[in-house]
């Protein structure tokens, strides 16, 4: 009877450690795989910071190009508006000469007659 009851609790020791196996076994794949799996998990974090470093660059050179090219189209607008005034008062001063040269030139002619008259 004792022999019996000490191979029951054999039996029922053996049974607990290969249960403790088996949990232990799962609880090492089960840390495992939760390892592999931070591990993917800080690879991407990683990746995706640094992507999103890189297209935030990308995306900051546009911007810094758009504004360049905004800032040429103003100069470029007001260089039209200024070359505009410039050409507006150039054939304003062209007009001016013009009367000037025609108004010389009709006293010259006057002034011819008179002094063809006068002989």
């Amino acid at each position: 009877m004792v022999k019996c009851r000490l191979m029951k609790m054999l039996h029922t020791g053996e049974l607990y450690s290969k249960q403790y196996e088996n949990y232990k076994l799962l609880h090492d794949r089960a840390n495992s795989n939760i390892r592999k799996q931070l591990n993917m998990v800080d690879k991407l974090t990683d990746y995706n910071g640094l992507t999103k470093i890189k297209y935030d660059g990308e995306v900051n050179k546009k911007k810094d190009a758009f504004h360049n090219l905004e800032i040429q189209i103003i100069n470029i607008k007001q260089n039209s508006v200024d070359q505009q005034a410039e050409l507006t008062r150039i054939e304003k001063e062209q007009r001016k000469t013009l009367a000037a040269v025609k108004e010389q030139h009709r006293r010259n002619f006057h002034m011819n007659n008179s002094n063809l008259s006068q002989k």
